[in-house]
């Protein structure tokens, strides 16, 4: 019976020191950060604040991107900067812009080599777009023209960070375009999905040139000239599933063809109403155009037409002979 009693309150401490193990070691579980449970797609997904940038990616298929295993870091351009660039275009939505802009925008904003905190960014990132990002020495960011300002930063995800911008960021190529032709009669053509195949023909047409011997050096030139003024029969990529102006004839068709072909279309002095009259084209060539809304016979969708203080762009439903 002594030796009983002497073992209990062995046994008793032994317990007890089980039990203490056992809460201390609950106690730092509860005390650990279980890490991020949702990736960058499913941040945006329930992130009021970027819910246009959201719908921005669905629609190019970047929610794959954004869904994937990896370490990645977005810069995520707020409602409120996303509507700020649309009042900068004029434009009430992204839907007229073209896909492939679209898609170099949004992948500007995607470094994928890192996951990086506020803390560890610095220097240049390379982006999924495959330009530069500069991170200034005071936490703001470069690109092209604009410093935009990270307002929300580190918001971890499984796969990265997201940090909050108030401003888009343009990749240089594009931007310093866009700000060139802004309310000039070449930025609906060069930015509208409707005119695609248009904008690469001239690319392809201006390439090598010098900035006053190009279409676009042109369209710029007389959309800002109060003397002169321009308007330009754009010919749509297709109208109702019918192929207008397509790839295929840019890729086929050598650099001074397009050159002549898209200048024939181009015409001088700023018609921002249709009448019955005879009308000289930067080509050197003279058009017919009807009230009705055509020219040279090919009809013009004058309801959509885009106008500017000294220019006007009317969609074609052709291309002119």
């Amino acid at each position: 019976m002594m030796k009983n009693n002497l073992m209990n309150p062995l046994r008793a401490l032994a317990l007890v020191a089980v039990v203490i193990g056992l809460v201390f070691t609950t106690s730092c579980g509860e005390d650990e950060d279980p890490g991020p449970e949702k990736n960058i797609y499913e941040i945006l997904s329930e992130n009021t604040e970027l819910s246009d940038l959201k719908a921005l990616m669905d629609e190019e298929g970047l929610n794959t991107t954004l869904s994937a295993e990896g370490e990645m870091t977005l810069f995520a351009p707020s409602n409120n900067a996303l509507v700020k660039l649309l009042t900068t275009l004029g434009l009430e939505s992204f839907d007229p812009v073209s896909a492939q802009i679209q898609t170099a925008v949004l992948t500007y904003h995607l470094h994928t080599a890192a996951k990086l905190a506020a803390g560890e960014l610095s220097g240049t990132l390379l982006t999924a777009e495959g330009e530069m990002i500069t991170v200034n020495a005071d936490g703001s960011l470069s690109s092209g023209a604009t410093s935009p300002s990270i307002i929300t930063s580190s918001i971890e995800a499984t796969n990265g960070y997201v940090h909050v911008v108030d401003v888009v960021l343009i990749p240089p190529s594009i931007g310093d375009v866009i700000v060139a032709t802004l309310g000039t009669a070449a930025q609906p053509i060069l930015l509208s999905s409707a005119y695609s195949n248009l904008a690469a023909a001239i690319t392809k047409a201006d390439a090598g040139k010098e900035q006053a011997a190009t279409i676009l050096g042109a369209l710029v030139a007389l959309s800002q000239s109060d003397a002169s003024g321009v308007t330009v029969f754009a010919p749509l990529d297709e109208a109702q599933g019918t192929p207008i102006f397509t790839a295929e004839l840019v890729s086929a068709t050598d650099a001074a063809t397009l050159d002549a072909i898209i200048r024939g279309h181009i015409i001088l002095g700023n018609y921002s109403t249709l009448s019955d009259t005879e009308a000289q084209t930067l080509a050197g060539t003279t058009v017919t155009i009807a009230a009705a809304g055509a020219v040279n016979g090919v009809g013009a969708v004058a309801a959509q037409a885009v106008k500017y203080p000294n220019s006007t762009v009317y969609p074609l439903l052709g291309v002119i002979q």
